[in-house]
């Protein structure tokens, strides 16, 4: 049986209104409860794990009729369904459990009461005796003063007749409280007798009440529910919808991305064969075929390619052994006493940075960047030739490929394009680390051209 409401004398809650489970409990200013109301309309209402509104005691039965419909309202067919006859029940089952919990708390409150009343004689009874005893000890204490003073009888008398009258006293006031306590008692009984009947009264009409808002609102609830699952049936249709063109949008995209990234990939693979095969030709290394073919370099360029590096490395050593200062040119010919000019420029670069650039182009690595040098760059200065280089290698210098960073490129423009310019920073975020710092400012430029701010 579920539990109901506390209806036994509590002093902790006189003159307040506590909620218990679905119940309101008024007490009153002693302690006793007066009344009980229940505060929801809803079947089944939960509070701290318990259910009320089902069986008796206000809870869920184990069995009978308004068991079942509790199981019916909580795990029914649908929403729409009529429980109107559910209701009857339940407040019928309601009424006659919130009777049951007064009759249970009124008879326990008299118990209580009669219990008291049993007590009071017995606790005054203690207290006579108790006067008693202490007066009698007052007079022999007397008694014995008296003798060692050697007062005579008159005085003793006197002292004896003040005694008892105060005795007498005390016991008056003893009976007096005595009469004060069961008068009290007996009051509370009949209190408690009158708040029982009115409690009564007001839950049977209160029943009634209720019961009557809860099939009002139970007429309220089905047609709502029938235009929420009509209004439901209507979202989950048109979200349904939005979800199929989405992933067909999803899968075009996809599809799409992977076309770029097999094309990367490809491209990717012959730019790094390309420049692995330059390097190694400009160190006079002959490339296997394997790595010629993926280069696309036929074996007769690889051939003229490393004759002419080995040719011009020997030039080199034969100059380098005539002098120690790099060759120069006059304005005005030999002799003429103008000052030499040199015949490379290497910028803001370091020798070390200009052979790293005279390998990625296939030109002898010297350190000083001259006409063949920027030739090969496409006659870019030193400077320029280097910002490229960053831009457009990956590898030990770090950063992406140049097809892969332009494949980026093309992936964002088609994100700005649709609007998907959330879908565009998140690929942007993705890729960000993977670029060196030349590519990260130049995308920079690139975004803000289309629009794209980071």
């Amino acid at each position: 049986m579920a539990k109901g409401p506390d209806m036994s004398r509590d002093m902790s809650k006189a003159g307040q209104t506590v909620q218990q489970g679905n119940q309101s409990v008024t007490y009153d200013s002693d302690g006793y409860a007066k009344s009980a109301t229940k505060t929801s309309d809803s079947p089944g209402y939960v509070v701290d794990g318990v259910t009320y509104g089902g069986g008796s005691g206000g809870g869920s039965s184990s069995g009978g009729s308004t068991s079942a419909s509790s199981t019916q309202y909580s795990s029914g067919a649908s929403a729409t369904s009529d429980y109107s006859q559910y209701l009857k029940d339940l407040y019928a089952s309601q009424t006659a459990s919130q009777l049951a919990a007064l009759k249970s708390a009124y008879d326990q409150n008299t118990s209580d009461l009669k219990a008291q009343a049993t007590k009071i004689p017995q606790t005054y009874y203690a207290a006579r005796n108790d006067a008693a005893a202490q007066n009698e000890v007052a007079k022999q204490s007397f008694n014995e003063y008296a003798v060692s003073r050697g007062l005579n009888t008159g005085t003793s008398g006197q002292a004896a007749l003040a005694n008892s009258a105060v005795l007498q006293k005390n016991l008056s006031s003893i009976s007096t409280s005595e009469a004060d306590a069961l008068s009290e008692n007996a009051l509370a009984a009949q209190k408690l007798k009158f708040q029982y009947d009115s409690a009564i009264n007001q839950a049977q009409a209160s029943g009634d009440t209720q019961l009557a808002q809860a099939l009002y609102q139970e007429y309220v609830r089905q047609s709502e529910a029938q235009a929420a699952e009509d209004s439901a049936a209507q979202s989950q249709s048109n979200w349904e919808k939005q979800y199929d063109a989405q992933q067909q949008q999803y899968a075009n995209s996809q599809n799409q991305w992977q076309q770029e990234f097999d094309y990367n990939k490809t491209s990717d693979a012959q730019t790094y064969a390309n420049n692995l095969a330059k390097t190694m030709l400009s160190m006079g290394v002959m490339p296997d075929s394997s790595t010629l073919a993926a280069a696309g370099i036929s074996s007769a360029d690889a051939l003229a390619m490393r004759l002419a590096v080995l040719q011009s490395a020997s030039a080199s050593s034969v100059k380098s052994t005539s002098t120690k200062k790099p060759s120069v040119k006059s304005s005005g010919g030999s002799g003429s006493g103008n000052t030499p000019v040199a015949t490379y420029d290497n910028g803001s670069l370091t020798p070390a940075q200009v052979k790293t650039l005279q390998n990625y182009y296939g030109v002898p690595a010297d350190g000083a960047w001259g006409a063949a040098s920027s030739k090969a760059a496409g006659s870019l200065g030193a400077d320029q030739a280097w910002y490229n280089y960053k831009l457009n290698s990956g590898g030990s210098t770090g950063g992406m490929g140049i097809a892969n960073y332009n494949g980026l490129k093309r992936t964002i423009l088609t994100y700005a394009g649709a609007g998907k310019n959330d879908s565009a920073a998140s690929y942007i975020a993705a890729n960000w680390d993977s670029l060196n710092s030349v590519q990260q400012s130049d995308l920079k430029k690139y975004l803000a051209e289309i629009g794209i701010s980071i």
